[in-house]
């Protein structure tokens, strides 16, 4: 039986010099559970991200997180992966040369007994990602041929190849994307949700958080300042609870809005690199 808090974080506390980029936060996201976390640029949720991915190492804060009940240090993004999170970054992370199958099990490729690697069982393996994922995409496609809406469901099918419990989405329905892709990716998420694969959202933008969140939680200066369920959700509401109190606090060294939440190409390729599986 899954325990009913995918993800329990308590008391985490994170400074960087004078800036203090998480303030005693507490949190819960329930298995199957699409949580939004709501906050303004510079409010913090990007190192949060960084932090269950691993990227800022476990040395570097004070607190706990707890993931499927079991409390665990995370030095790395190999370790978030092996605890069942997935971290989705703000633009889609694609490696624009290889094809649509080769991305989605990049990092779990799949090998003969003499260690070579298996493309008709790995054709398989992608293309039954998609079908979970409910879309339909040209296996064969070079990556860097994609509008940015399927290189996103690419990084979605990868994610989904982790057999995650958690998945971190960083704002998703940024970067001009439609009404129907945003349609698209809530309709994704209520599909995970359905097999127990919590979400993590976040965004700035209220409206967001009203349209997909089961419960709703606003960072502001670092801190909570609120969890909303789903039936108080109230835009006047959130708004209020994510004004800024420090007008001039500004984004502190590992709270770059514009590093899409990893530090580099090769570390990400780290984060989804796994155990290679064997027919």
């Amino acid at each position: 039986m899954e325990p009913a808090n995918v993800l329990e974080i308590n008391h985490l506390t994170l400074a960087f010099r004078t800036v203090m980029a998480l303030n005693d936060v507490s949190l819960k996201v329930c298995t199957g559970e699409i949580h939004v976390l709501l906050g303004q640029d510079g409010a913090g949720k990007t190192t949060l991200m960084k932090v269950l991915g691993g990227l800022i190492p476990a040395k570097a804060y004070r607190g706990e997180i707890v993931l499927a009940g079991s409390p665990v240090l995370l030095h790395g993004p190999d370790e978030a992966s092996r605890h069942g999170v997935a971290i989705i970054p703000r633009r889609p992370i694609v490696f624009p040369n290889l094809s649509v199958a080769d991305n989605i099990v990049m990092g779990r490729l799949v090998t003969s007994r003499k260690f070579l690697v298996d493309r008709a069982a790995q054709r398989k393996q992608a293309e039954g990602l998609l079908r979970e994922l409910e879309v339909t995409l040209d296996l064969d496609a070079r990556v860097h041929r994609l509008d940015a809406r399927h290189q996103r469901l690419v990084a979605l099918a990868r994610a989904l190849n982790t057999r995650p419990r958690l998945m971190v989405l960083d704002e998703p329905a940024a970067y001009g994307v439609s009404p129907a892709e945003t349609s698209q990716l809530i309709r994704i998420l209520r599909l995970l949700a359905g097999q127990n694969i919590a979400s993590l959202y976040l965004t700035r933008d209220p409206e967001q958080a009203m349209l997909i969140a089961d419960r709703t939680t606003v960072l502001r200066d670092g801190a909570i300042a609120g969890t909303f369920e789903r039936v108080n959700l109230d835009k006047t509401t959130l708004v209020t609870a994510m004004i800024s109190q420090q007008p001039d606090r500004g984004p502190g060294p590992e709270e770059d809005e514009t590093d899409d939440g990893v530090g580099g190409v090769f570390r990400v390729f780290r984060f989804f690199a796994g155990p290679t599986s064997r027919r």
